[in-house]
């Protein structure tokens, strides 16, 4: 342990810095961010989904910090600062499976257009993912000084390999635990997909008419990708039951009262800090009931429905892809290793503070010239 609870000051600030600086961007500059329209948006969740990806940039500035102090990268040792990583990738998996879910059984007709909604996929996906991959290509020449050291074959195949999501990612060209650069967050991006290709088989379920071959496609991509592991079975499964909850119009009712949404605030913040990490149904089950108070709305989180959290939303993706490689840079290119280890707390939290507001500006220009032409383009419903 070498943060101990001056950590928490990164939870706090860091969300609190990155909210003042989409405020700041959002009053006085002219730069304007569009969203696609969409009738079924969820403001709630576009606020929210802000304050994930600054949570997990708050969670890998912890790790950086004990990196830096102890040369191994690591899972914080308390709870709270591994925790606040883990619930907030989990809270994504909720929003994707519940607007998946949402979408279906807002759908008259019984039939999807499977092509068009992958397709839509790939354009949300990887046009950003792709420039942040060449972000971490160009690094890894520039620690090697450009000097090939493995095959060109290899090198090649192992920038390929980097397009699976699936972790560990292998090292390019030699350079030792190379997923630092980014901080490894392209794993999460191998469950969305999982997911994807699991639809057709959640839409059957649901009564759509689905092809045989997507049916076929689906369980033979999903099989194969699979490793086994069911520990983010449980947030996807808590989505989709949000999607059905919102249907009841009595627990509609129960769950936008102000106590409950009070009572879901403490079960977040107890589910966070009691828990080391968020595998579980109890956890699952703990974040659920906080998830539907912001589906349906909960006045007690207003906060997600003011116009700096829906820009941070707005920006979430390219946050969440972006802030590792910011954090690589800073403290092995720029700052450098052998002085960043020497930082005070405070003057480390200072820095990232610093840090944390460039990345916002940096994402609303990558959402602006990279995201939005994209979604702009492909944005579209899941019906024929």
């Amino acid at each position: 342990m070498i943060l101990g609870w001056l950590g928490l000051y990164f939870v706090f600030l860091i969300p609190l810095i990155s909210f003042a600086a989409a405020a700041y961007l959002i009053k006085f500059s002219t730069f304007d961010l569009i969203r696609p329209s969409d009738k079924n948006r969820f403001s709630t969740l576009d606020g929210l989904r802000g304050y994930l990806a600054i949570l997990v940039f708050a969670h890998h500035c912890i790790i950086w910090y004990e990196y830096l102090k102890s040369d191994n990268w690591f899972s914080p040792e308390f709870a709270v600062y591994n925790n606040i990583g883990e619930s907030s990738i989990a809270l994504f998996f909720m929003i994707t499976a519940f607007l998946y879910t949402n979408k279906f059984l807002n759908t008259k007709e019984q039939k999807v257009n499977w092509w068009v909604l992958y397709r839509s996929r790939v354009a949300r996906i990887l046009p950003l993912y792709f420039v942040s991959h060449v972000m971490v290509v160009i690094i890894v020449l520039i620690i090697t000084k450009a000097t090939l050291n493995e095959s060109v074959y290899d090198f090649i195949i192992n920038m390929l390999s980097w397009y699976k999501f699936k972790g560990p990612t292998p090292d390019l060209n030699g350079v030792k635990n190379t997923f630092l650069i980014n901080a490894g967050v392209n794993w999460s991006l191998y469950w969305e997909w999982i997911f994807y290709f699991s639809l057709p088989w959640i839409s059957l379920a649901l009564g759509f008419r689905t092809s045989l071959w997507y049916l076929i496609l689906a369980t033979v991509i999903v099989i194969s990708a699979f490793n086994s592991s069911l520990l983010y079975i449980p947030p996807f499964m808590v989505g989709i039951v949000t999607a059905f909850v919102i249907r009841n119009d009595f627990l509609v009712n129960i769950f936008k009262k102000n106590i409950l949404g009070f009572i879901a605030f403490l079960l977040l913040i107890f589910e966070v800090t009691y828990f080391y990490s968020v595998h579980g149904w109890i956890q699952s089950l703990l974040l659920g009931i906080f998830f539907i108070t912001i589906v349906v709305n909960n006045d007690f989180f207003k906060v997600f429905k003011v116009r700096a959290s829906q820009f941070l939303g707005t920006i979430s993706y390219s946050i969440y892809l972006l802030h590792g490689i910011v954090l690589f840079v800073s403290f092995r290119l720029i700052i450098g290793t052998n002085v960043a280890k020497t930082f005070s707390v405070f003057e480390y939290l200072m820095l990232n503070l610093a840090i944390a507001v460039f990345i916002v500006a940096v994402s609303a220009l990558t959402y602006k010239f990279i995201e939005y032409p994209f979604l702009k383009k492909y944005h579209t419903t899941i019906r024929k």
